[in-house]
């Protein structure tokens, strides 16, 4: 679970830390997308199924999500 939650976060603080101004005030480049969104559900799938550790689950995984998401949004207010 924190090996899931903490590659989740690290991803998002770099759409946080990108701009000086809000992270939605600039587009982010399509490779930046690809390279988080690959990693991520690499990151997922190796959590959820057990890879090299204890299989997650989807239901944890999705609330690992939700909660990274929501100190995410939380964070840029």
């Amino acid at each position: 679970m924190m090996y899931l939650k903490l590659s989740i976060a690290g991803h998002l603080t770099i759409f946080l830390t990108r701009t000086r101004k809000s992270f939605w005030s600039i587009r982010p480049a399509r490779i930046l997308w690809l390279a988080v969104l690959g990693t991520q559900t690499i990151a997922t799938l190796l959590a959820v199924y057990g890879i090299f550790m204890t299989p997650l689950g989807w239901g944890w995984a999705l609330f690992v999500w939700a909660y990274a998401l929501a100190w995410f949004l939380l964070t840029i207010a």
